[in-house]
Order: structure tokens, then sequence, then C-alpha cells
């Protein structure tokens, strides 16, 4: 199969209950949120996003994101997983992701994992911004 040719490419049954305009960046964030934590209630450093990962621990957290994901979609329970999921990469993609696709499914698993109730509406909720960020918005 050639991934150039239309209609050659179908997305995995695994992560069907992905939209299909989620870009790659989107969803490996999405799973990395989902499976980065490797217990509940894990504080990871702020710098998380810039350490490097040996291919072993990258294969571990892809791995447990996909099986909480798939947990989620399955059962609907998606606030039981409020404690594993790393909000601030699903802050981060919600803020700067690639497409607005990435930037919605972001806002929704925030809103479905998190509540309301627990943070406030995301959208008006301060977020600390990133370099790349702050540059864009200071050069319009």
């Amino acid at each position: 199969m050639r991934l150039t040719e239309i209609g050659s490419f179908a997305r995995d049954p695994l992560l069907a209950g992905l939209p299909p305009e989620l870009s790659i960046d989107g969803t490996y964030k999405v799973l990395l949120a989902f499976g980065l934590k490797t217990k509940g209630h894990e504080v990871l450093p702020a710098t998380v996003w810039g350490r490097y990962f040996s291919p072993m621990a990258m294969a571990l957290a892809l791995g447990r994101g996909i099986d909480r994901l798939t947990f989620a979609l399955e059962t609907g329970a998606w606030e039981a997983l409020a404690s594993v999921v790393h909000d601030p990469t699903l802050e981060r993609l919600e803020g700067m992701g690639v497409s607005q696709a990435d930037r919605d499914i972001a806002r929704r698993l925030r809103r479905d994992v998190f509540g309301l109730e627990n943070h406030g509406d995301p959208v008006l909720r301060y977020r600390t911004r990133g370099q790349l960020e702050l540059f864009l918005k200071a050069s319009i």
C-alpha cells in the first residue's frame, strides 16, 4: 500500500474513536498525554517536553496512552483517567496544535477528562505560553 494514493490509507481501527482530521503530531501528543504518567497523581517536571526518551520509554508511554485512550473510548469513563492524563500536554496542544482539529480535540479531551467544574473553562483559563507562541503574538 502506498500512502500517496488517495483513498488507500485507512486509519488503524484501534484509534477509530479519534477524528480522521487529527494530524500525526496531534495524534502523537494525545497518546503522549494519556501515557506519559506511569501512575496516578505523578508530578512531572515542566521540562518534560525537552527531555530525551529512550525508544523503550517512548514505546511504553505510547502503549499506556493507547490502552488508556481505548478504555475511555469504550467505556466513556473519561473522569476516571484524570489522575493519569498529563493536562499540560493537552493544554499545549490546545494552544499550539498544528491544525484546528488538533486544537479542538485537545479542548474536548480536557473538558471530558477534567470537567469544567474542576478547572473552569479551559478556553478562558490562563495558559502558560511557550517561546514560539510569545514570539508569534509579539510579531503580529
